[in-house]
């Protein structure tokens, strides 16, 4: 009875660790800072009544090890290879958490939740191409731009998030300093060819609008808070990712206003 009692604890132990490390892996996947990462498992590990967890994560990666009585030891390794800022996701995750700990969820209903929220869809790709052409107009209107500047923003905005949407439904795999260059590029090409037609009136204007779809705020700030936080090494590697998106998004810019 006692190596059956054992065996429970171990299997019961082991679920309670796919589902901290798999919440801790999306919220890393879906843009989470790293101190909310962290707060999340030690959350989840303590309601499900977890001795001792001890965690270390990074921007790509969360390391995780739970113990439950000296002989009921489990460590596992997670690597995140990318990142894809889904707010609504991120959202979903929050709410996970939040309905373990008041509605007393069992740990078998929190791994199905979770598998749920990451098997469900992304918004239609038309509103994606929507929503980049009304912020890339938006930013063109507060940074000054007229109406027809505005126009174009939204038209190059529209382009650019269908040439995003293409390449990630035929599944092309490129760099992401690549990828940047080349939107900053067909981005400032699209803004000379509206302008030489008589679409927008300024030129600076219409391209400072185009660009912002490509800008990886959520990366920046996120950055900024883990330094805040102590997490210097996760910090700087995502200052550093944002920074060398800046770069390619300049790059491709300035090669667009030569050509």
């Amino acid at each position: 009875m006692e190596a059956i009692r054992n065996e429970e604890n171990m299997q019961q132990l082991k679920k309670v660790q796919k589902l901290i490390i798999g919440m801790g892996e999306a919220l890393l996947c879906y843009g989470a800072e790293i101190s909310r990462v962290e707060e999340t498992i030690q959350r989840v590990a303590d309601h499900f009544q977890i001795e001792e967890v001890e965690m270390y994560v990074i921007t790509n990666g969360l390391f995780v090890n739970v113990h439950q009585q000296e002989e009921h030891t489990s460590t596992r390794l997670k690597y995140v290879p990318s990142i894809s800022v889904n707010m609504k996701k991120l959202c979903d995750i929050n709410e996970l958490s939040r309905r373990i700990e008041q509605e007393n969820l069992s740990v078998d209903t929190a791994l199905k939740t979770l598998e749920q929220i990451r098997a469900a869809k992304n918004e239609p790709v038309w509103e994606l191409v929507l929503s980049s052409g009304v912020g890339a107009a938006a930013f063109g209107f507060l940074f000054g731009g007229s109406m027809w500047d505005c126009l174009a923003a939204f038209v190059c905005g529209v382009i650019l998030q269908m040439f995003f949407s293409f390449l990630e439904a035929k599944h092309v795999n490129i760099s992401k300093v690549l990828l940047e260059i080349i939107g900053g590029l067909l981005v400032t090409i699209l803004c000379v060819i509206l302008q030489r037609i008589g679409v927008s009136e300024h030129l600076e204007l219409a391209i400072a609008g185009a660009i912002i779809p490509m800008i990886p705020g959520v990366a920046f700030t996120n950055g900024i808070r883990d330094i805040v936080d102590g997490d210097y090494l996760s910090g700087c590697v995502r200052l550093l990712d944002a920074i060398l998106v800046f770069c390619s998004i300049a790059i491709g810019v300035g090669l667009g206003l030569k050509l």
